[in-house]
């Protein structure tokens, strides 16, 4: 899991929240992704998609797998083991 608004922000998407349905809403030029608090099922341009987890709201912020939402905004991820790093690049 990670802060959906920093990673997504990093790589030029916009972030919207909705308080009153718990959504957050990722926008690019490319896609919308719409994930809401506790539910498993996020959608990629109106398409229902499975997560591997629900999103989260902790302390105010909106956690997300970071597999999906990195690759669902068409980024690569990669772990280095040696290091114990995961990289997300372009």
């Amino acid at each position: 899991y990670l802060p959906v608004r920093s990673v997504s922000e990093s790589f030029g998407a916009a972030v919207d929240w909705d308080p009153e349905s718990f959504t957050v809403t990722v926008s690019t030029e490319y896609t919308t992704i719409t994930s809401s608090i506790n539910q498993a099922t996020a959608y990629i341009d109106g398409e229902p998609t499975e997560i591997d987890g629900p999103s989260l709201l902790l302390d105010g912020r909106t956690y997300v797998p970071l597999r999906f939402i990195t690759e669902s905004l068409g980024l690569q991820v990669d772990w280095n083991a040696v290091m114990q790093i995961i990289q997300i690049t372009n």
